[in-house]
């Protein structure tokens, strides 16, 4: 592993609280190369000293030289993410193909009227045309003719084996579906684990007979798909056929972005559509365009692709319209341009934040401007 993904990594841990002993001791000795002293980094680094934080940032870059600048660039803006601890207080960005250090916003009061997401919301349509809203639902309730169980703690919906419905004809579909906005989990009758992202659905048998165990999915989701290699898990997906046997992938098929992906974390899948057929390895990307079909692999940036499931916005070398789209399904806003904005940005924030502590977080960059308008965005340069 290479020593700048090495510190990466550690970075990433400290600021989601998994970080070791020995690895904090690590992460600290590479710190303290860098000041004119030593400095400890305090056990509840995360939870606060502020003061800390953003002394640790400058003192860093103070001892940069620029040879240094630019040879850290593609992985400074993680790192000091995770170093700021923007999970509580504010977030980092960056603009593409610059070297100014990053902006830095504290965190304040929301205000009355914050645009924020619904959260753990979904609906789940029965075989029969009827809804049930899963987000007023009581915890522990049964549902889909008892066939599922709410766990509203998690926000998942649990199927019960398939073996108590192996009565049932393959005919039977439920469908989750999440709103913009929102975002929710399922066990599904095998065992297979499924999160969805906002504005998403998954359609599933109540009971998986035949050769195969087969779902459709629009938007994105991620999955954990139980082993069963005498019946192979298939996600249909706008034109495209996701084959597995036993593993974990996101795919991601919004309507409004240019491309369908699906990005491999652990096991192996086959990627088909009309364009032809890919196998993935861990830690690559399928990537099918709309305009024309074609299909293609490349190595994937993981961290990015699952973010979502881990409650965390993050981008890498986005341009705006990419950042905008994901703010606009998670927030449930409207988006207005005027101007254009050449810039690309690297950044993270929690989730959770309402939408205008994000959007002053990018303005930061002094590469964009945002007025809202109830719930449109307009977006200038």
């Amino acid at each position: 592993m290479k020593p700048d993904q090495k510190f990466i990594e550690l970075a990433e841990k400290l600021m989601n609280g998994t970080i070791t002993a020995e690895e904090e001791h690590i992460l600290g000795e590479w710190y303290n190369a860098a000041q004119d002293a030593e400095v400890v980094v305090p056990a509840n680094f995360v939870s606060g000293e502020d003061a800390h934080r953003k002394r640790m940032l400058r003192r860093i870059y103070r001892r940069m030289t620029q040879h240094e600048r630019r040879r850290i660039r593609k992985w400074a803006p993680a790192l000091a993410a995770a170093v700021l601890g923007f999970a509580i207080l504010g977030a980092i960005w960056w603009k593409g193909g610059r070297t100014a250090h990053p902006a830095v916003l504290e965190a304040s009061a929301a205000p009355k009227d914050a645009v924020k997401s619904l959260a753990d919301r979904a609906t789940l349509t029965l075989a029969d045309g009827s809804t049930v809203d899963l987000g007023a639902a009581k915890d522990g309730s049964t549902t889909a003719n008892g066939k599922a169980v709410v766990d509203k703690k998690s926000a998942k919906l649990i199927y019960k084996s398939e073996r108590s419905a192996s009565t049932l004809p393959p005919t039977v579909y439920n469908t989750l579906a999440t709103p913009r906005g929102g975002m929710y989990s399922i066990v599904l009758p095998d065992g297979t684990r499924a999160w969805l992202n906002a504005s998403s659905s998954l359609r599933y048998p109540l009971a998986f007979h035949g050769p195969y165990r087969e779902v459709s999915l629009t938007g994105e989701g991620y999955f954990e798909v139980a082993p069963n290699a005498a019946q192979p898990f298939k996600v249909l997906v706008n034109g495209m056929t996701v084959d597995v046997l036993g593993t974990h992938f996101d795919v991601m098929a919004y309507d409004d972005e240019p491309a369908v992906t699906t990005t491999l974390l652990e096991g192996s899948v086959k990627v088909g559509s009309a364009g032809g057929h890919l196998l993935l390895t861990p830690g690559q990307q399928s990537r099918m365009e709309r305009s024309d079909g074609r299909l293609g692999s490349m190595r994937a940036d993981v961290d990015v692709a699952i973010a979502w499931k881990n409650g965390i916005f993050r981008f890498r070398s986005e341009d705006i319209h990419s950042v905008m789209r994901k703010v606009a399904r998670w927030y449930d806003v409207d988006i207005q341009y005027e101007g254009e904005i050449a810039e690309h940005f690297t950044g993270a924030v929690p989730r959770d934040a309402d939408v205008s502590t994000l959007l002053r977080m990018m303005e930061l960059t002094n590469a964009v401007k945002f007025q809202v308008e109830g719930r449109t965005i307009i977006v200038t340069p």
